[in-house]
């Protein structure tokens, strides 16, 4: 039986430009790709799933096994795991935070908060000092948060996505440059910009924080608004979030996992085989075998120290 498919000649051309067209590469989606999660992978179902696993079914996540083709696919995995990872964990934090704020939209059909001022002095010491300490290379998210004028019925809450629930629009990430107290004098400065015997209290309330935004989310979202005509999501945002500082690290070893992925990483020929899991360790120099087995019972007593 023929295939009608093949006397259709546009077909054909699909299938000759799809086998000879030359194929993005994978350090080059990497680059291109934001290391700040936005609404848009918080909420897909498909890469970050909200059900909890029971370990009973398969998940499509990038698993770290005990063997690797190369030591691209090695760092590839863990880019992409712990990029969801971290995804996970900020949405979850996100959902947490946002209930507390009880947005509504006020007469003049403006976004409003009624637990929120603008104020830290209104806070409690820990939390004012908490904010205080922010320095360069933390990382903050904005959040622009647009509630609906009338609040959901139980019906209408059970269909809405979480972001209609809490009347999330956009969410963008963005890194600490300076922070500066009301009189614009630097806080926090760990460059030498202000000497020791110079520095003082931070004054006021009110505190500026400049930020530097990701660039390739940031081309992208230009991108939609030259071509899509879409809303320009900087000039919406309404909150300023942060994280634990604990919790918070994953741009920067995002950002390492992808920098070593740009390298041309030379590992000695006696490590490679067995880092990708194909080697003997039993086949290594006396002294080098000798340092890999004291490694690993190091590693064997601490995780027996905190059981």
């Amino acid at each position: 039986m023929e295939d009608p498919w093949s006397e259709r000649v546009d077909f054909l051309i699909e299938v000759m430009v799809s086998f000879f067209e030359k194929q993005q590469s994978q350090k080059e989606a990497i680059n291109a790709l934001p290391l700040y999660p936005n609404e848009q992978i918080m909420w897909d179902e498909s890469l970050v799933p909200s059900i909890n696993y029971s370990g009973e079914g398969c998940l499509a996540l990038p698993k770290l096994n005990l063997q690797f083709l190369t030591l691209h696919d090695y760092l590839l995995r863990n880019f992409n795991l712990f990029r969801l990872e971290s995804t996970y964990e900020i949405r979850e934090d996100i959902q947490e935070a946002v209930p507390h704020l009880l947005a509504y939209i006020n007469h003049e059909g403006e976004t409003a908060f009624r637990a929120v001022t603008f104020s830290i002095s209104s806070y409690k010491a820990r939390m004012r000092s908490e904010w205080n300490a922010l320095k360069e290379h933390d990382v903050l998210f904005l959040l622009s948060i647009r509630p609906s004028f009338e609040p959901l019925s139980a019906e209408e809450a059970a269909k809405a996505s979480v972001p209609q629930r809490l009347g999330l629009q956009f969410v963008r990430g963005c890194e600490v440059i300076e922070i500066r107290d009301e009189e614009g004098t630097l806080m926090n400065d760990f460059t030498g910009r202000i000497k020791r015997d110079e520095w003082k209290p931070p004054k006021g309330e009110l505190r500026t924080v400049i930020v530097a935004l990701d660039t390739a989310q940031y081309h992208m979202d230009v991108g939609d608004i030259a071509e899509k005509d879409a809303e320009d999501v900087y000039g919406t945002f309404n909150i300023l979030m942060r994280r634990k500082p604990k919790e918070n690290n994953f741009k920067a070893i995002l950002e390492s996992i992808r920098d070593l992925m740009n390298e041309t990483c030379i590992v000695p020929d006696w490590l490679h085989n067995i880092f990708l899991g194909y080697g003997n360790l039993l086949q290594l120099s006396g002294q080098i075998c000798l340092i890999f087995w004291r490694q690993w019972i190091s590693k064997i007593l601490s995780l027996m120290q905190t059981i």
